[in-house]
């Protein structure tokens, strides 16, 4: 039997340390646990071989590979796993802070014991249906028509029931190409430090469009800075921003709207939407926002003798957002490539006055990233807290 584990899911993990974290360590004693999500026991497993596959969401139909192990047996000590030891401390120490513990009475942190644990290489991923758009040089592992459910967070894949996508699974994991290095014991990093929190995000807003559309508006308003974000971050032509207006916002619901004596340029701010306004206009013909801000602009460039339109749709790397034919006049922009131009301005001393620069270079980090939320590092950093103040607290007895 294998059983498919989707790690990183579920409401528990937006303020406590997921008890998954166990199948990314082996524990004091150089033994490899295992946490089978959800909460409950796992099932009875088969009498010849079993494994487990570790993998989390990637997109619909999509799940990327973290891990896999054999199964030596069940875990069936009577305290469930909570008198183990990671790092120094009782497993039931390191979670016994989250906000709230195991869902049962008996507080399970452990069902496995596992065997030949492996790490499984970057970018391999099971899919569930053809036709899904991977990142370049993925491995993909085709189990059509298999599925976790909405509510699935464990699927079990037995020789009988799930015959072809079983022997699929094994080929997969006989594979020595697919594989890499097992776990190591969990240990406090040297001078760790915590992660970087910004006010954006103290007050709810890291995923906002309307926040980040108006905090760059108001740094566009310096006229030296806008000239330098038009021409190394967007590639316009220098040789038009003479004269450049104050940026404009919501201009004929346009996020950001520059002109200067020669072009005008159109920013659009998509942090966590596709196209919006997509109607049909006649039979057969459909017409989306991009494509009336690029009218709208055409016909002002016209009336004001503009030689050149720019038009720009910035969008954070974890945005699936793709740009068609019918608006391919419009350049996508990633948020690592304004990160990177900020983060530069943030050390340049001619922009040293400008208010919150550290702030809004710490925001824009998060949306950088692959994942808009990847609960593995934020387990991780809440796992290395924890640590820290268990530590200090053994320090004052």
């Amino acid at each position: 039997m294998i059983i498919l584990n989707k790690m990183y899911s579920g409401d528990y993990l937006k303020e406590n340390i997921g008890h998954e974290f166990i199948n990314n360590y082996i524990d004091d004693e150089g033994k490899q646990y295992i946490y089978v999500n959800p909460w409950q026991q796992v099932r009875k497993l088969d009498s010849g071989d079993n494994y487990i596959i570790q993998v989390r969401y990637a997109g619909k139909n999509c799940y990327e590979v973290l891990s896999y192990a054999r199964i030596e047996k069940k875990y069936t000590a009577k305290d469930k796993g909570g008198d183990l030891r990671y790092g120094g401390h009782l497993l039931k120490d390191l979670l016994g802070n989250n906000v709230f513990d195991s869902p049962n009475s008996e507080g399970i942190y452990a069902h496995l014991i596992a065997k030949h644990f492996k790490k499984c290489k970057p970018n391999t991923y099971l899919c569930f249906a053809k036709g899904i758009t991977l990142p370049e040089d993925a491995t993909e592992v085709q189990l059509c028509g298999f599925e976790f459910g909405k509510q699935n967070l464990r699927r079990y894949v037995d020789s009988i029931t799930y015959k072809e996508h079983y022997q699929t699974l094994i080929d997969f994991i006989n594979n020595d190409n697919n594989w890499s290095d097992a776990n190591h014991k969990l240990s406090l990093p040297k001078n760790y430090k915590s992660p970087d929190i910004n006010f954006i995000d103290v007050v709810g807003k890291q995923y906002e469009e309307l926040s980040f559309s108006n905090w760059l508006s108001f740094y566009l308003r310096n006229t030296q800075l806008c000239k330098k974000f038009l021409s190394e971050c967007l590639s316009v032509d220098k040789d038009e921003l003479t004269n450049l207006t104050q940026p404009k916002r919501e201009h004929h619901n346009i996020d950001i709207w520059v002109e200067s004596e020669k072009m005008i340029t159109v920013i659009e701010n998509k942090i966590d939407s596709g196209l919006n306004g997509i109607k049909q206009i006649e039979d057969g013909k459909f017409t989306n926002q991009l494509e009336n801000y690029q009218n709208y602009a055409e016909t002002c460039a016209k009336q004001n003798n503009k030689k050149n339109v720019y038009y720009y749709v910035i969008k954070p790397n974890y945005n699936q957002l793709t740009i068609g034919e019918k608006n391919k006049d419009w350049k996508v922009i990633e948020y690592q490539t304004i990160l990177k131009f900020f983060d530069k301005i943030s050390k340049d001393e001619s922009f040293k006055d400008l208010p919150y620069i550290q702030e809004f270079v710490k925001a824009l980090k998060p949306l950088t990233q692959t994942r808009k939320i990847d609960y593995k590092d934020i387990i991780e950093n809440r796992l290395m807290e924890r640590i820290v103040a268990l530590n200090k607290e053994k320090g004052n007895k």
